[in-house]
């Protein structure tokens, strides 16, 4: 067992989270802070861990995995107003992955965060959330519904599927536009001369969502641009019957793919 001190619960549920990819799978929480405070905390720690065997001079003994997920569970409840109560929201996020045989594949930057991100607060402020997810190395947030696919044809599928039903849809996948148009079945040799893949257009999502949009339903895009972005965003926005496009410049400091931070621009018909 390892002892370590805490302040508050926020601060016990990330030690035992980084002692327990250590290997440390029983812990001993000594409680700082004020009386009230420390016993609240205690009483707290006590209820996940029904098993603890002290529970006196602010000190609580607990497997970790226990506390792992806790606060997820709090922050469900408490941390926002949930003015998105009663909504369903289906986000998409993540690159998808077009076979050029079993080995490779044709793919891009995306590391999903963005969705991701979208996804969880969305969830927090009430909405039942539906994450259609790309690969990615990203864990789902809790409470979200995921549904895992690979490529542009799976995700279009998956999303057309599911869209009559929803009340907002936020496209912040990366899908690509274009797919092999043969996929072979073995892996292809590397030749002293140069090789072509010959592509076909993937199907558009994002334009079909737009024509198929049902009353009231609330459609978002993303946009990312090198160059002309609110031109070239207010375009798509009108193309394919968009309520909002969220726009950013890859060349923009702090924003583009896989950072933890975004510079976004948010366009509707009226303002941006």
């Amino acid at each position: 067992r390892q002892n370590i001190e805490v302040t508050c619960f926020k601060e016990a549920n990330e030690k035992a989270l980084d002692l327990l990819t250590k290997g440390v799978t029983s812990l001993g929480f000594i409680i700082k802070g004020d009386e009230v405070n420390a016993e609240n905390i205690a009483t707290l720690l006590n209820g996940i861990c029904p098993e603890a065997t002290e529970l006196n001079s602010n000190t609580c003994n607990c497997k970790a995995e226990k506390l792992i997920g806790i606060l997820e569970y709090i922050l469900k409840e408490a941390a926002f107003q949930k003015d998105l109560a009663g909504k369903k929201l289906l986000v998409t996020a993540g690159p998808t992955q077009e076979a050029i045989d079993p080995v490779r594949c044709l793919t891009n930057h995306s590391s999903g965060k963005m969705g991701y991100a979208i996804a969880k607060m969305a969830m927090l402020r009430g909405a039942e959330v539906t994450l259609v997810s790309g690969p990615t190395a990203i864990e789902p947030p809790l409470f979200v519904k995921v549904v895992p696919v690979t490529s542009a044809r799976d995700m279009f599928e998956a999303v057309t599927g599911l869209s009559d039903e929803q009340d907002i849809i936020i496209k912040a996948a990366a899908v690509a536009d274009y797919r092999p148009k043969q996929v072979s079945e073995d892996k292809v040799k590397k030749k002293d001369d140069q090789a072509f893949i010959e592509l076909e257009r993937t199907d558009d999502i994002l334009k079909y969502l737009g024509q198929h949009k049902k009353q009231g339903q609330f459609l978002c895009g993303f946009s990312m641009e090198t160059r002309d972005m609110i031109r070239n965003s207010r375009a798509k926005l009108e193309k394919k019957n968009l309520d909002m496009v969220a726009a950013n410049n890859l060349k923009v400091e702090g924003a583009g793919f896989q950072g933890d931070t975004n510079v976004l621009t948010l366009i509707t018909q009226d303002e941006e």
